[in-house]
């Protein structure tokens, strides 16, 4: 009998792209049997996703393959230091994807500070994409350093620079902008502000908002720092779950509903997880078709009662085998092909990553 699996993993930041991770699982599944089935009878599909956050250019990149290009255009990051972003051009759409504008990766832990970081460098890869041509333009606003709500993009590229334009947003949270599940309650701590810090910027985003007529309680608003507020308020741009616009694209919904299994995986799974990321969508997906769903991450902070609820069947974290976050970062690719998965239970037997309930 043959069992169908679909792999559908997001990447590990700072460890591993969404398609090294895929092809790690699939040599772990090929090397193990599957309730004493044989490897070769298994038919596995890779599907490197992404929700809008970093490296979701890349997976559009490979989906697409021939039919897309990517050019660079001059930029600012974060700091206002000057960046070559891409820009991914398709049909008639570009995607820019803000993480490699103004992203959080680029900047050193010492360098992060919200009260100076800005998003000028987002408004100026948005006007340069708009004077090729096209449009739409689809922007995958997670993984950024910034939480100016989005006025340094007005600044660049203020709203009659895209006349004319579709703007399409792939947000990978679905927090409002202001409150305390805004996006400076939320977020702005990873992006380095203390809780000092956090009562200033909260004030001047509900100054800025007021000031600039924002709905601060669209879904998805606090995306980036207030700029998917921003984009849907100021430039008419509809916001979407990340993991639908790229699921679309890769018929996700299809596939899942043809799988035995559905195997995702990322870096890091929590109460944000279960927010409009991926494995939000994932999890919808696998209970509507009464799918086993079994996650693979670097380190869960989930209670089993919250991911079972969530239509999860099981969770296997690296950090079970492997506890030091540098090491396992750096063997990453490693403990996802075979030792790791091992040792957090899913062995040849059948338990583990591939038994079903």
């Amino acid at each position: 009998m043959t069992s169908r699996i679909l792999i559908v993993p997001d990447k590990f930041k700072c460890a591993a792209s969404a398609s090294q991770v895929a092809d790690a699982l699939e040599a772990f599944l090929r090397s193990r049997s599957v309730r004493g089935h044989d490897p070769r009878h298994l038919t596995i599909e890779k599907l490197p996703l992404a929700d809008g956050g970093d490296g979701s250019l890349e997976v559009l990149r490979s989906a697409l393959g021939d039919e897309c290009r990517v050019v660079s255009v001059p930029a600012e990051d974060a700091l206002g230091r000057p960046v070559e972003a891409p820009v991914l051009l398709f049909g008639d759409s570009a995607f820019i994807e803000m993480a490699k504008v103004c992203g959080l990766a680029m900047l050193s832990f010492e360098e992060r500070n919200p009260e100076i970081t800005s998003t000028r460098g987002l408004g100026l890869v948005m006007k340069a994409a708009a004077g090729m041509g096209v449009s739409r333009i689809i922007l995958g606003i997670g993984g950024s350093a910034t939480n100016d709500g989005g006025a340094g993009m007005l600044e660049t590229c203020p709203p009659s620079s895209l006349a004319g334009i579709d703007i399409l947003v792939a947000c990978d949270v679905e927090n409002p902008l202001l409150g305390p599940n805004g996006a400076t309650m939320v977020y702005s701590a990873q992006k380095g502000a203390d809780a000092a810090m956090q009562e200033r910027l909260e004030r001047r985003m509900e100054e800025f908002a007021r000031s600039h007529g924002i709905d601060a309680s669209v879904p998805g608003g606090g995306a980036a720092g207030g700029v998917g507020a921003a984009l849907h308020s100021l430039y008419g741009a509809k916001l979407t779950p990340g993991w639908r616009l790229f699921g679309d694209m890769v018929h996700l919904e299809e596939k899942i509903a043809e799988a035995d299994l559905v195997l995702t995986a990322e870096g890091r799974v929590d109460g944000q997880s279960l927010n409009g990321k991926l494995l939000t969508g994932i999890s919808s997906l696998c209970i509507k078709y009464r799918k086993v769903l079994k996650v693979v991450c670097g380190k869960s902070y989930l209670h089993p009662k919250m991911w079972r609820k969530s239509g999860i069947y099981d969770i296997f974290a690296l950090s079970e085998v492997e506890p030091d976050i540098r090491k396992s970062i750096e063997g990453t690719v490693r403990l996802l092909s075979g030792e790791g998965l091992m040792l957090a239970g899913c062995d040849e037997a059948g338990r583990g990553c591939l038994a079903g309930p």
